[in-house]
């Protein structure tokens, strides 16, 4: 943990909001908590999903409501669009991600 006193009035960081959103778009994780802490009330849904604590509520909830498939839906979407920027990064992973992909796709039909 890092501590800095003044004795003045200064000014640690400035940063813009476009700057701001740069800086945290690959660590929506990061932003959610950020934003959970800081907003308290008015939370965005997307900082709701990325929050570990909000994402435990919110499937709490749909599963009250009987509405959980769309937040796996939602789950799904998101693990998609890791794997497709991971191997936009790395291509060489792009055979290995098809034949993972492809046996769950097998396990899946034979346990259905």
């Amino acid at each position: 943990m890092t501590v800095v006193m003044t004795t003045a009035r200064t000014v640690l960081l400035s940063i813009g909001k476009e700057e701001f959103n740069t800086f945290f778009s690959a660590a929506p994780e990061a932003l959610a908590d950020f934003e959970v802490k800081l907003a308290r009330y008015d939370v965005q849904l997307r900082s709701i999903l990325y929050h570990p604590a909000g994402l435990k509520i919110f499937s709490d909830f749909c599963k009250s409501e009987f509405s959980e498939e769309n937040l796996e839906f939602w789950r799904a979407c998101r693990d998609f669009r890791h794997i497709a920027l991971s191997l936009e990064r790395d291509p060489s992973k792009a055979a290995d991600a098809y034949v993972t992909a492809l046996s769950l796709h097998r396990t899946r039909s034979h346990t259905a």
